[in-house]
């Protein structure tokens, strides 16, 4: 068998014989990442498939059970976690996730920005028009989806300048490209994340 380094990855879909071989092409053993929003529903999923690539994964959100039960699935195929208890818009509560990272595995090498979501009172539904949207609702959604991803990556992506290495991947909706029907706040909060990209 042909060690990774030696595979020619040009087209790599079809030269896979097997599906664990696309692991293989996105390897990430010795790395170490980050994902906010990792105990919901699509962090906790790109942090299991982290850890499969091989990633030791820092499993970032603000329920600190549903982080145990993604760090138990990660554990379960033998991979490495650490729960990482904190909120995307509290820079101290980051800053000690930072330090729990570094102070176990010396390093960051990914941030998954998943962190974010939609504020009740700022989609346009039954009684709630255009014109009764509170402006209060609407600064709740974009704190949330646009300073979620900037506090994160200035607080994770700081150690990876230092490394000089690493990646950071805001995760976003289609929302923000195309319009959904009365999700104003939302949209417009996934346009600013996108224009910081």
């Amino acid at each position: 068998m042909q060690s990774p380094d030696q595979l020619d990855y040009s087209p790599a879909i079809s030269k896979m014989a097997h599906p664990n071989d696309a692991l293989r092409i996105f390897d990430l053993h010795g790395k170490v990442a980050v994902v906010t929003g990792a105990t919901g529903v699509l962090g906790r999923a790109l942090a299991i498939g982290l850890a499969r690539a091989g990633a030791k994964v820092g499993i970032l959100g603000r329920r600190s059970e549903a982080a145990e039960a993604t760090s138990t699935a990660i554990r379960e195929f033998q991979g490495q976690s650490i729960c990482l208890t904190a909120d995307v818009l509290d820079v101290s509560a980051l800053q000690a996730a930072r330090s729990a990272v570094l102070g176990r595995w010396n390093r960051i090498d990914v941030l998954v920005d998943c962190a974010g979501g939609n504020v009740a009172e700022a989609i346009v539904h039954n009684e709630r028009t255009l014109f009764s949207l509170s402006q209060e609702a609407m600064e709740r959604v974009v704190n949330l989806n646009l300073h979620g991803t900037l506090r994160p990556s200035q607080v994770f992506g700081e150690v990876m300048a230092d490394q000089k290495s690493g990646s950071i991947i805001n995760i976003s909706s289609m929302s923000a490209q195309k319009p959904l029907t009365r999700v104003i706040g939302y949209r417009r909060s996934l346009r600013e994340r996108r224009a910081f990209q």
